[in-house]
């Protein structure tokens, strides 16, 4: 059995996601919540694999509330489920299975279940994902811990990426791409937070929608006073912006 939460203030949107549940054998719903209050204590005690999150609630919001779980030795998955979008990149960066909308249909409802039964499957994506929480949770005093790889969620896909294979980063609206040894993938991040989990030894930002890892630079190119380009060992080329030039050539030392 999944055994399920839902925290949702509306009685409604609870009896919804509830009903949608019931076409599915093997979901369980153990419990229903309105509010924050003593979430945390239940998690602690009993064994939950999905919670079905509302944002916008009285007092703590939503996204609060996934922020804190990530301390939780068994970190349930959590699907968000709002009438506003705004919150989405929020909501990703804070390791959220899926974010659906209020109204859903049938068909979203069955992918979302769809998606989420893989993942309580995928036994390295579990591993992976709590590595992640214990990084973003637990960093060890007095030093940074950085990124050792990216779990690349997609429609029915999960791929791990690992940093040494990474090659460049662009910006792409509220994702970035991910250039890599094996090819290209669309991460649902933004450049910018990305960034501050990045080891500014192997990474630099050569342009505000770019990040190179330095080891893998093999010319610098000036164009002109004011637009210069790195060519890269697999032969991409990258923009260097005139006010992220000085930066990068003080990290290659030149």
């Amino acid at each position: 059995m999944i055994r399920c939460l839902l925290v949702d203030d509306e009685d409604w949107a609870r009896a919804n996601i509830k009903a949608a549940l019931a076409a599915y054998e093997q979901w369980q719903v153990i419990a229903e919540w309105s509010q924050a209050n003593d979430l945390e204590r239940l998690l602690a005690q009993q064994p939950v694999d999905v919670v079905f999150l509302d944002i916008q609630m009285p007092g703590k919001n939503g996204l609060a509330l996934a922020k804190e779980w990530m301390a939780l030795p068994h970190c349930p998955l959590v699907i968000f489920v709002t009438a506003y979008d705004e919150h989405a990149v929020q909501a990703f960066e804070l390791a959220a299975m899926d974010y659906l909308l209020k109204p859903f249909s049938d068909g979203r409802f069955a992918q979302c279940i769809q998606r989420a039964e893989q993942a309580l499957h995928d036994r390295q994506y579990l591993q992976a994902q709590s590595l992640w929480l214990q990084q973003q949770s637990h960093p060890k005093e007095g030093r940074q811990r950085y990124l050792k790889q990216l779990v690349i969620r997609s429609v029915g896909n999960i791929r791990l990426v690992m940093m040494d294979q990474v090659l460049w980063f662009a910006s792409s609206g509220n994702y970035v791409e991910v250039h890599h040894c094996e090819g290209m993938h669309l991460h649902r991040v933004t450049l910018r937070y990305l960034e501050a989990q990045l080891d500014p030894q192997q990474f630099c930002r050569v342009h505000r929608g770019a990040i190179v890892k330095l080891s893998e630079i093999r010319e610098l190119l000036n164009l002109t006073e004011e637009r210069s380009q790195v060519v890269l060992s697999n032969g991409d080329v990258v923009a260097v912006s005139d006010s992220y030039k000085a930066q990068l050539l003080s990290a290659l030392s030149l």
